[in-house]
């Protein structure tokens, strides 16, 4: 199928077709990049510390085009053609940098009209005061990026008590939205699309986890991440960056974007009453595992000490080291081109890992969270 993008007018008979945003088949770029191209995309995907100037040596013009398609299919090219216009005004790099520009407009036009549709749905949800809340996209944009427009997104997640489904399936019916395909009841999970804008989808989830084989190490369902509080705990901290190691590790990390929002969960920390949300939170879910080798990598990536002082918090955990040298840099980097096969036996043995971990009661207060500072200011933290 064509899939179309809408504008952002939310005109449904506006649309932009998604043939022109695809790199290769699949969504993943063929390209490779050279190491020196590879270290420039990790250098600009980060948001809050942007580089004060570009090295010496710059890419020629095709290279950074093949740079700005990798942080295209890595979904860091919004940050990454800030911070690389904010470094240098070289002239030669305006047509590649407009070219990029367009593609990222059209890819923010779905998140709009991904974000306008999943605002209905809460408040029908709201209304009818359904045990269901919304996690990922939207969320992690408001609240661990200082601009929305810096974290896409390209679905609506939503977590759902299982005795909601089908109040919860009543609203999508009524709001246009139509099952995409023989529901799994295996993996809890149900897509939905809506009918006059085929590319707005809509995933409803009883957990977080879809593989029977993953979950029986962790999970991560409603009452897990809300338990007796409103559903606007789903953008707690703690909420946030259990969502994220859960995502990003059932992945294998596969893209830099799930560092990236590890470690900018890993930034809105502060000492006390978050960490022992997150204990108490990994220890429902049996994330420990996750949580650590995710903040372990985003730290050694991102070089923040915040995501490494959180990690040593939680306490040791075992394969620590062996998950840090199965997935790293130059894996992820990889990820979506042409050599990831290469590397695929590592994200294997990486699940492999995740599926040894169990479930176990909170870790106890580690004082060497107290060097952590104060959260930076970014998302609308006081919320």
């Amino acid at each position: 199928m064509n899939r179309t993008i809408p504008n952002p007018d939310l005109s449904p008979r506006t649309h932009v077709s998604i043939a022109s945003l695809k790199l290769a088949p699949g969504g993943r770029s063929s390209i490779g990049l050279s190491r020196r191209a590879r270290n420039w995309l990790v250098m600009l995907s980060d948001p809050l510390r942007p580089p004060a100037s570009l090295p010496p040596t710059m890419l020629p013009p095709d290279d950074l085009n093949e740079l700005f398609a990798q942080a295209e299919s890595q979904g860091v090219l919004a940050i990454v053609l800030r911070n690389f216009q904010s470094a240098t005004d070289d002239a030669r790099y305006e047509p590649v940098i407009a070219a990029a520009t367009a593609r990222h407009r059209n890819v923010i036009g779905l998140s709009l009209m991904i974000e306008h549709r999943a605002r209905a749905l809460l408040r029908q949800v709201r209304e009818q005061d359904l045990p269901a809340t919304v996690v990922k996209g939207p969320i992690f944009a408001r609240r661990l990026y200082s601009e929305k427009v810096l974290r896409r997104f390209t679905d609506l997640d939503v977590l759902v008590a299982p005795e909601a489904i089908g109040r919860l399936e009543a609203i999508l019916r009524r709001q246009g939205f139509e099952l995409a395909e023989e529901p799994r009841p295996a993996a809890r999970e149900w897509k939905w699309v809506h009918r006059d804008y085929p590319d707005v989808m809509v995933e409803v989830q009883c957990d977080l986890v879809h593989a029977p084989s993953l979950r029986a190490a962790m999970s991560l369902a409603y009452r897990d991440l809300v338990l007796g509080r409103e559903s606007a705990a789903a953008a707690r901290p703690a909420a946030l960056l259990v969502t994220a190691a859960i995502h990003g590790s059932c992945h294998q990390y596969e893209r830099l974007l799930h560092v990236l929002d590890m470690c900018q969960a890993a930034r809105l920390f502060n000492a006390g009453d978050d960490l022992r949300e997150l204990k108490a939170l990994i220890g429902r879910t049996g994330a420990r595992f996750a949580a650590v080798t995710g903040l372990q990598l985003a730290g050694r990536i991102f070089s923040e000490p915040r995501c490494l002082a959180l990690a040593r918090a939680l306490g040791p955990v075992r394969h620590a080291a062996l998950a840090g040298r199965l997935i790293d840099r130059s894996v992820i980097a990889s990820s979506m081109g042409r050599g990831r096969w290469m590397h695929s036996w590592r994200r294997s043995a990486y699940r492999a890992l995740l599926k040894r971990g169990r479930p176990g009661p909170p870790q106890a207060d580690d004082p060497t969270i107290a060097g952590i500072a104060a959260a930076s200011p970014i998302g609308d933290a006081g919320a």
